[in-house]
């Protein structure tokens, strides 16, 4: 077919579009309406998941962990990574590494008189810490580490033993080589996170301290690495893993914090159930409008066909204008995503107008303050390829009857 053919077939295909000027904008609103739900549910959830892992990352585990291989599943002291400090430097050298820290961490016995509580024991870099985690932000009264004799202490641990600023605590347990490991620190900080799990199990201390007092050297439990972008988590185990000894493990967030992986992956897998029953809905629409439409031009197709035309050059005709009628529906829709989405991509919703704060607390969720979109090409092109390709579908089935028409038949129906 000639280029002058071709564009003849596309203003015809046009033109006819508008001949039921109602149906195609009623048609065309169902097409943007649905992919404008879609490009913004999936913006939200985009930005929010994005969020919610950076908040879980930095109340924990970091983007990714250098561990001994046996640590995550038999967490004791002697699965520990020698020289940490050194592989830790290495690894900020790293382009897509943002930041480091080692962190030593045993389980102890904490007291005060005849009080006592167990706790999880972590030896920090403060410095390095306030780079990787939210902990030094997250104090309720005190200093963050401020001299080497301080501990920092979660609400929870703080109000079960009783203890405020400038009490003594004694810290209790098994060194490296089964000896007894004993601190004598003053609390120097209160954390309070929000998450009762932390505020009640958590003890921070300096790393020197914790290294001297547990017999581990100048090693540690974990290295915590932030990258630059969540994103990069692929290249960034591809490029860490070769400086790693046998017997050492990379693993990212999603194995860290399984829960909160699975969290995630069932709302996405709920939000894209929708996302599928809504673009069934415009697609059912378009093929409804593409068989009124070809019931209605019977007579005109017969004529079409009386005078020479192929079935194959009328189907063609009829794809020109469902393709026409996708782009101004995906077009509008485009135009509506981004009006409504220039708020919360550049300022953001704020949780607490949503009315949801007691809901969030009393579930654990870790969210942020405000709700943020965010925009990739997956968010922007996945509904409307998706409508365009049902919609394309659905046509195929429509010139079936094309195929069939008979012109004599086809002239002798009732308009």
């Amino acid at each position: 077919m000639g280029t002058g053919l071709s564009w003849m077939f596309v203003r015809v295909g046009w033109r006819n579009l508008w001949r039921n000027r109602g149906r195609t904008w009623r048609t065309a609103l169902s097409i943007a309406v649905g992919a404008m739900v879609v490009i913004c549910g999936m913006s939200i959830q985009l930005g929010m998941y994005g969020d919610m892992i950076d908040l879980a990352t930095r109340l924990g585990s970091g983007h990714l962990q250098v561990q001994h291989a046996e640590y995550l599943e038999d967490p004791r002291p002697k699965y520990l990574i020698p020289r940490a400090n050194a592989l830790a430097r290495q690894l900020d050298a790293l382009p897509e590494v943002a930041a480091t820290t080692v962190r030593a961490e045993a389980f102890a016995l904490v007291s005060v008189g005849e009080k006592s509580v167990g706790a999880l024991v972590q030896g920090v870099d403060p410095e390095r810490e306030r780079m990787v985690s939210n902990f030094p932000q997250s104090l309720s009264e005190g200093t963050y580490l401020a001299q080497s004799d301080h501990a920092v202490v979660g609400a929870g641990v703080a109000r079960n033993l009783g203890v405020g600023l400038g009490d003594e605590v004694v810290i209790l347990g098994t060194g490296i080589e089964g000896s007894v490991a004993a601190m004598v620190l003053t609390v120097g900080g209160i954390m309070e996170t929000g998450q009762a799990e932390i505020d009640r199990s958590l003890v921070q201390v300096a790393l020197p301290a914790l290294q001297a007092a547990f017999g581990f050297a100048n090693g540690g439990q974990r290295i915590l690495v932030n990258l630059h972008n969540i994103g990069a988590i692929e290249p960034a185990l591809d490029m860490i893993q070769p400086m790693l000894r046998p017997g050492w493990a990379i693993r990212d967030w999603t194995v860290l914090m399984p829960d909160t992986s699975k969290a995630i992956d069932l709302d996405r897998i709920g939000g894209q159930f929708i996302y599928v029953i809504l673009i069934l809905i415009v697609v059912f629409n378009i093929g409804n409008t593409l068989v009124i439409t070809i019931l209605e031009r019977t007579r005109e197709f017969g004529l079409l066909l009386a005078v020479g035309m192929r079935p194959q050059a009328i189907m063609g005709m009829i794809i020109v204008e469902a393709t026409a009628l996708w782009l101004l529906g995906s077009i509008i829709g485009w135009v509506m995503s981004a009006a409504l989405l220039a708020y919360p991509v550049m300022v953001g919703i704020p949780v607490e107008s949503l009315g949801v704060e007691e809901m969030i607390a009393g579930l654990s969720i870790l969210m942020p303050d405000a709700i943020y979109g965010a925009v990739d090409a997956a968010v922007v092109l996945t509904a409307p390829l998706a409508i365009g390709v049902g919609g394309l579908l659905a046509s195929m089935f429509t010139m079936l009857r094309i195929r069939r028409l008979r012109p004599v038949e086809a002239l002798r129906d009732e308009e």
